[in-house]
């Protein structure tokens, strides 16, 4: 997120954020580029889930309705801070919910 009251976001500020995010990457041996993994509050602890396993996640039950949800779709401040972890029921992930639903 960048303030631009004073400035905007140039070229040189996001390849530094990018930079920045890409040693984080590095430190903690993570990938948070990869838009393919999703991320859950499950027993009060954070888990990354591909997306390929969400099918396969919510028949288990690990995951449900009412898990949380990291929306990474946000665009915005207001979003972050009342959309950012939201239950899956209110998530994009619902519409997914839904075809599951009627394959049975």
């Amino acid at each position: 997120m960048a303030d631009e009251t004073a400035s905007g976001v140039s070229g040189c500020s996001t390849d530094s954020s990018v930079r920045i995010v890409k040693n984080i990457e590095k430190d903690f041996q993570v990938n948070m580029f990869d838009r393919q993994m999703l991320a859950f509050i499950i027993e009060e602890k954070i888990h990354l889930l591909p997306l390929s396993q969400i099918n396969t996640s919510l028949e288990s039950g690990f995951i449900t309705t009412n898990t949380l949800f990291f929306n990474n779709t946000i665009l915005t401040k207001e979003e972050w801070l009342n959309k950012w972890i939201i239950p899956v029921k209110n998530s994009w992930l619902a519409v997914r919910l839904a075809k599951l639903k009627q394959a049975k």
